[in-house]
């Protein structure tokens, strides 16, 4: 159970060692198939070449921020038994990813931005706009990574696995449905690449912390064996 100090579970087996691997591994996969779709839809959206050109730096530098919350699901199944460290976790989640955001806005609204972009991958300066704009509308991807993880992480350890699943497919849904309407309203496209990122991972957000919180709450999961 969640909370539990006495260890009764049998043997480690490679069937569960694939439960527990599986979900956090299509976490990374559910990043990277959404990046062809963010691909087609800016090709068919208002300055395709900029923002083509420019989309692959908005994201790996998201992604860079992002890194610090996806660490939190592993940290998270490795002390779900401890009674302890659900709310310890809590706090260090809301610190990460308000950290991690508070940076992420740093970088977009100062001149650090323009530095990086000058002097670190030497961005065009007709392109910086495009980057501004990109980063700024996913300034909140690092704290929602934070939550996710954690709550993907506590489902894990619960061995509802097929919930965290879910939350995946729902997150690459409502990708592929804001993608569809920018396109369809031609909106700006960093706007519509990094809204539907973030837009996506509140809605996985909002259903894993639905399936994950009684879990925490009353401490009745057992983890996976």
């Amino acid at each position: 159970m969640l909370g539990q100090s006495a260890d009764t579970s049998p043997p480690l087996t490679q069937h569960g060692i694939w439960r527990f691997h599986a979900p956090l591994a299509v976490t990374t996969l559910l990043t990277l198939l959404a990046q062809p779709m963010t691909s087609a839809a800016l090709a068919r959206l208002p300055s395709p070449r900029e923002t083509l050109a420019v989309w692959p730096v908005v994201f790996m530098l998201l992604l860079v921020m992002r890194g610090w919350g996806l660490a939190l699901q592993e940290i998270t199944v490795a002390q779900a038994r401890n009674p302890q460290a659900l709310p310890v976790l809590r706090r260090f989640a809301y610190w990460v990813g308000g950290v991690t955001s508070g940076a992420t806005a740093l970088i977009a609204f100062s001149p650090l931005l323009d530095a990086y972009n000058g002097f670190v991958i030497h961005l065009p300066p007709a392109l910086e706009p495009h980057m501004r704009v990109g980063v700024a509308a996913g300034l909140l991807m690092p704290f929602l990574t934070t939550l996710g993880s954690l709550m993907r992480g506590i489902l894990v350890a619960a061995q509802q696995t097929g919930a965290a699943y879910r939350g995946m497919g729902i997150n690459l849904a409502i990708h592929g449905i804001l993608l569809a309407l920018g396109v369809l309203l031609q909106l700006p496209g960093m706007w519509v690449a990094a809204g539907a990122f973030s837009l996506a991972a509140v809605a996985e957000y909002l259903y894993l912390a639905q399936q994950a919180l009684p879990l925490w709450a009353t401490g009745g999961a057992e983890t996976v064996t």
